[in-house]
């Protein structure tokens, strides 16, 4: 048997990435290869600068991507009536954009989108947390930031789709093709692991799961049950946090 230089111990010992898969929603499947790929941070016009040249620049956005719109869409609301003033697809507008809140002195006005812009994530490996967080740019481009929100993507493998909180009410909101909308950061028990996000048909074993779940919380059957074990438990279940950095407090 040859022995096996440096470089292959190196090669061996070099850990493999994690992999998460996802597949745009069944509404917009039809765009195909019009679809803007979902775009590691890391490949950006950033990474030529000073500021990429950074290992804690790198470190983060080695496990954040970028979601960009696969097509345009605008529109406007009136505040007083609650409708719609105008769109890009006006016959469809009330069935895309959903109402969350009105804006008063203390709170937003926030949309939810439905259909477009959402894709479905899941993934078979242990412990995969997924950060939703706001793009910089749609407040200066969009007129809207993302909500964000937090999981564990292990245990519950979900639609991400936008929760849209607007920075002017009395302006329209604007999305023009390949706009970045959000961003997706993915952890792991040991962070430097990386992550490789990979276009996938949709496996219908955890869609299946993922819906089944859905209906189950939103079902009467439901209250009084803590689902949120589902979306922050760690897992295995033997460990008790469901954060995943709990390397910083453990004594």
């Amino acid at each position: 048997m040859t022995p096996l230089s440096n470089t292959d111990c190196k090669s061996l010992m070099k850990k493999k990435n994690k992999t998460v898969y996802f597949s745009p929603h069944e509404g917009i499947g039809d765009l195909g290869d019009l679809l803007v790929p979902i775009k590691k941070n890391t490949d950006n016009p950033l990474k030529k600068t000073g500021i990429g040249q950074c290992p804690a620049w790198y470190h983060q956005n080695a496990r954040t991507y970028t979601f960009h719109a696969s097509l345009s869409l605008q529109f406007g609301f009136d505040v007083n009536t609650g409708q719609f003033t105008h769109s890009t697809i006006d016959d469809e507008i009330s069935e895309i954009v959903q109402t969350v809140s009105l804006p008063t002195e203390n709170t937003p006005l926030v949309f939810e989108l439905e259909k477009f812009f959402t894709n479905f994530y899941w993934t078979e490996e242990k412990n995969i947390w997924i950060s939703v967080l706001p793009h910089p740019l749609t407040s200066l481009n969009n007129n809207f930031y993302h909500c964000g929100a937090q999981f564990n993507l292990s245990n519950w493998a979900r639609n991400v789709n936008i929760g849209m909180v607007v920075v002017d009410p009395e302006k329209p909101v604007i999305i023009n093709r390949g706009d970045p909308l959000y961003n997706i950061k993915f952890h792991t028990e040991d962070q430097n692991e990386e992550i490789d996000l990979v276009r996938a048909a949709t496996d219908e074993r955890f869609l299946t799961e993922s819906f089944q779940k859905v209906r189950f919380v939103r079902s009467p059957l439901a209250q009084g049950y803590d689902y949120t074990k589902h979306l922050f438990e760690s897992n295995p279940p033997e460990k008790k946090s469901g954060c995943p950095f709990s390397f910083l407090w453990k004594k």
